[in-house]
């Protein structure tokens, strides 16, 4: 089964380690009982909503989705979408900045997830971004 692209933070990241050095309980609630807060704090719902503008932005420019990045952000989960408004603006401002196109390199790869096995323990990281620029693969 073909996955639906995933901006969310990788299966088994550095954020599970993270959540559970600093709250055993919190980790526990996060990550083995999958229980999330009814409305994320403003710093994680904004970069949350823009890595999500972000994704489908740059699958456009690599011809793979025809997702609006604006609209996939406002129809994220309620958890995150409460600020759409200030997201949609900080959105408007990047593409003013960078027109997508006039970017200067080619898009190879978005949101991709990799595994790697450390004494037994599987750890994952998700390359935002891969693209070719002058010749050379850049992440």
């Amino acid at each position: 089964m073909i996955q639906p692209p995933n901006a969310g933070p990788s299966r088994r990241g550095w954020h599970r380690l993270s959540d559970f050095g600093k709250c055993p309980m919190y980790g526990s609630y996060r990550h083995l009982l999958h229980l999330s807060p009814l409305k994320e704090p403003e710093a994680r719902a904004l970069g949350s909503l823009l890595h999500i503008g972000m994704m489908y932005r740059y699958l456009r420019l690599a011809g793979t989705s025809d997702v609006d990045p604006v609209e996939a952000m406002k129809d994220a989960s309620a958890r995150v979408a409460w600020v759409f408004d200030r997201a949609r603006g900080i959105f408007a401002a990047y593409e003013t900045k960078y027109p997508a196109d006039a970017e200067p390199f080619r898009v190879l790869d978005v949101e991709r997830e990799f595994e790697v096995r450390v004494g037994g323990y599987a750890q994952t990281l998700r390359l935002d971004l891969v693209v070719e620029w002058n010749g050379q693969v850049v992440d």
